[in-house]
């Protein structure tokens, strides 16, 4: 069990810095569009990357934002629900 949680919290960390990369890059092309998103609120930009948000890797930075967001969501809920919820 101690080798899961381990390994959970290392996929976390690990889908934690594409998340933050991409919403980086998000957050900065979305505030020189006047837009004013919040870095704080997982899928926050989301709105902004899919209807205004123009780049050349639009589609892997918006897949990365998108993916790294849901696989953090899920391994933090895998590790609360190990945490208490488990055995």
């Amino acid at each position: 069990m101690d080798e899961t949680r381990t390994l959970l919290i290392v996929v976390a960390f690990l889908s934690a810095l594409p998340a933050w990369l991409t919403a980086s890059i998000l957050t900065r092309h979305a505030k020189a569009d006047g837009e004013s998103p919040s870095g704080w609120i997982p899928l926050s930009v989301l709105p902004y990357a899919l209807s205004r948000f123009k780049h050349r890797h639009k589609p892997a930075i918006v897949f990365g934002y998108v993916a790294s967001n849901l696989v953090f969501a899920a391994v933090v809920a895998a590790i609360v629900w190990m945490r208490f919820g488990g055995k």
